[in-house]
């Protein structure tokens, strides 16, 4: 018996926890982040916004596909499937060299997780760039 009531006092913990661990990045400031879990929390939410943006702007490459009058409906498949394959290894690549290298790289570090959010945030805006160039030119 006091075997599970530990479980579900530390369940309580942990849930608590989370809550509070959730609510303070919500109040953090952002333009002037001090410590390593306020500048990660905020690079959590820059990766998160340009994630969101970079599906955005993935859909919009789609959509041009399917409106481009050059191609006939086939190859605006075929285009699609090579865009969606093309999209794919990217995320390897980007998560291969930010999350599997970086760890290295900063072997022991306080600031690995730092490092790799920067990595991803970097690599996701510039993908955002890349999609944008070539198919959302506004």
């Amino acid at each position: 018996m006091k075997r599970v009531a530990f479980v579900f006092w530390f369940c309580g913990v942990a849930f608590a926890s989370t809550e509070d661990a959730d609510a303070q990045k919500d109040r953090v400031d952002c333009n002037n982040p001090i410590t390593n879990i306020e500048i990660g929390a905020c690079l959590d939410r820059d990766l998160k916004a340009a994630d969101t943006e970079l599906n955005r702007v993935y859909q919009i490459a789609r959509d041009t596909i399917e409106r481009s009058d050059h191609l006939p409906p086939d190859l605006k498949a075929e285009w699609k499937v090579a865009l969606r394959d093309a999209q794919r290894l990217w995320i390897s690549y980007r998560d291969a060299d930010c999350r599997a290298l970086i760890k290295y790289e900063w072997w022991g570090g306080s600031g690995t997780s730092i490092a790799v959010l920067s990595c991803l945030l970097e690599k996701t805006q510039n993908r955002v760039s890349e999609l944008r160039a070539r198919y959302d030119p506004r």
